[in-house]
């Protein structure tokens, strides 16, 4: 009775951690927020920063939205899983933005991976890069976490 059980257990574990492996499309959507961080030479080292995600099929759809003070914008974005597990973000389209005449906006693509912290919430962190109208923006990094349940 155990060599069939553990014969089951054996030709059934892919099943089960494929099931249950972080990141997939579902779990990703929904609301992120946190900071991208921008290396030395950029307008500023952190802004506020947030994703708004929508399951699409087996990718995600949504809108990143940057702050810094009364500095905002919001893009459009789609997102595909690569075969490492992170997912490719890539920001299509400028869609709203309030800025001092000298920024540019880049449009961004960052390689998230959902990974647990030490305690215990998950989180998207990973590079990002992009282009402005101008040429190459000044890289960096986004951590970003699901806000915890509300008072009501």
């Amino acid at each position: 009775m155990r060599c069939y059980l553990f014969l089951l257990l054996l030709f059934n574990f892919p099943f089960f951690t494929q099931a249950q492996s972080p990141g997939s499309a579902k779990q990703l959507a929904g609301y992120w927020s946190g900071e991208l961080t921008q290396n030395a030479g950029g307008y500023a080292a952190k802004y506020f920063f947030s994703l708004q995600l929508r399951q699409s099929g087996d990718q995600l759809t949504g809108i990143a939205s940057v702050t810094l003070g009364d500095i905002q914008a919001e893009m459009q974005l789609t997102a595909r899983q690569l075969s490492n597990g992170s997912w490719r973000f890539a920001e299509q389209v400028l869609l709203r933005s309030k800025q001092p005449e000298e920024i540019e906006w880049c449009l961004k693509t960052y390689d998230l991976r959902l990974v647990k912290g030490e305690d215990g919430n998950w989180y998207l962190k990973g590079p990002w890069w992009g282009n402005s109208p101008s040429g190459p923006c000044v890289p960096g990094n986004i951590i970003l976490s699901r806000p915890g349940p509300r008072a009501r």
